[in-house]
């Protein structure tokens, strides 16, 4: 037994102007699956039925090592029992349940991965995986122990609505496992020349400790600056060396990036502060070689596990995060880098701020910023 993919351009191709984790992460399973599955073909599904030939060029970016790809029409569901499983990149099981259930509920199994677990969307899919004919060889892969609780609670809440309304629970629920994500080590593979072409290009002191952060410009949904920034510049002002933060990301627009970047400058004077845009593909896998240690203070609901740590480490950095979610399942404290404490309200604290997002009386990033 094989696994057909679900394969569109935006689970898997990261060129375009809006990198988000969930591309990044595509990207690394895709290109970790063709190069060591043992299946003697590989199965792709056109879902969206895009042109074939763009869907070609993103799978010669990952080198499929020659082996057949089948192809198979977006219409022709059927095709995917040949493999045995169909995986998708998200948690949408229920949808592919409902239509699976008109070619047979055993045609083949379903696997999906979580990301973010707080937007309303995912929310729904959760709740909808307990009335949709799952079966229970199917599977919802969670990428971090926060993730899997948050999963578990929705789940459970609304067994008990169902319990209540309808009597005891007949039908099987689906299996949930929790794998974290992971990354092509060989991609983040640091090398001195590199480093020196980084050093010179950001014109960084010879003597430097240089912080790198890697990931999306965004107060609310991702990292906090501000405190990054008092942290470096206390590190600034007691380290008898130059300190060098290199902020390699990007914004939601040029305007927002300029006022991030000014705003973080004003808290850490004494630091040597560099940015470069982190989505260029020249970027994206050297940039770390610059580095002698990853940073990233992130404590918010949006982030359920954070792949840039598990990249830092990829390329033997060692990492200074928050002890939160997803990061303190891969970041060892003591070992891969040090995890800082942080806190969050008692539980129920926010529950006037959940209350407005339901009523879509606040957007997402308000809800999420506000938390």
């Amino acid at each position: 037994m094989t696994a057909a993919l679900y394969f569109n351009s935006d689970c898997y191709d990261t060129s375009r102007p809006v990198l988000l984790g969930r591309h990044a992460a595509g990207e690394s399973c895709l290109k970790g699956y063709l190069r060591h599955a043992t299946a003697d073909r590989f199965y792709l599904w056109n879902v969206a039925d895009e042109p074939l030939g763009e869907l070609q060029a993103i799978l010669a970016r990952m080198d499929p090592g020659g082996r057949p790809v089948e192809w198979i029409h977006q219409k022709n569901r059927r095709a995917l029992g040949r493999a045995g499983v169909l995986n998708m990149p998200n948690p949408n099981l229920s949808d592919e349940a409902w239509s699976r259930q008109l070619i047979g509920s055993t045609s083949y199994a379903l696997t999906g991965i979580t990301h973010t677990t707080a937007i309303a969307p995912v929310m729904d899919m959760l709740c909808q995986l307990m009335i949709a004919p799952v079966q229970e060889f199917d599977t919802l892969i969670c990428t971090s122990a926060a993730v899997r609780a948050s999963v578990e609670t929705q789940l459970a809440e609304m067994r008990e609505h169902l319990g209540e309304v309808y009597g005891p629970r007949r039908q099987p629920e689906l299996g949930r496992t929790t794998i974290p994500l992971g990354v092509n080590v060989e991609d983040f593979r640091r090398s001195d020349a590199d480093r020196a072409a980084w050093r010179s290009r950001l014109e960084i002191p010879e003597d430097a400790v240089v912080a790198l952060y890697m990931g999306r410009f965004d107060v609310r949904a991702k990292m906090n600056p501000a405190l990054m920034a008092r942290a470096l510049e206390e590190a600034a002002q007691r380290a008898g060396r130059p300190i060098c933060w290199v902020n390699a990301g990007w914004a939601d627009t040029a305007q927002n990036e300029a006022h991030f970047h000014e705003a973080v400058r004003a808290l850490c004077p004494s630091v040597h502060y560099r940015s470069v845009d982190g989505r260029k593909p020249d970027v994206r896998f050297s940039i770390w070689s610059v580095g002698d240690l990853f940073i990233s203070f992130s404590d918010n609901i949006q982030e359920a596990f954070g792949l840039t740590p598990v990249e830092a480490m990829a390329a033997g950095l060692p990492c200074v995060v928050t002890d939160w979610n997803g990061y303190r399942d891969t970041v060892r404290h003591g070992v891969d880098g040090f995890r800082i404490p942080t806190w969050a309200p008692p539980s129920g604290q926010g529950s006037d701020l959940a209350y407005w997002h339901a009523n879509r009386w606040i957007d997402y990033d308000a809800y999420v910023g506000a938390t």
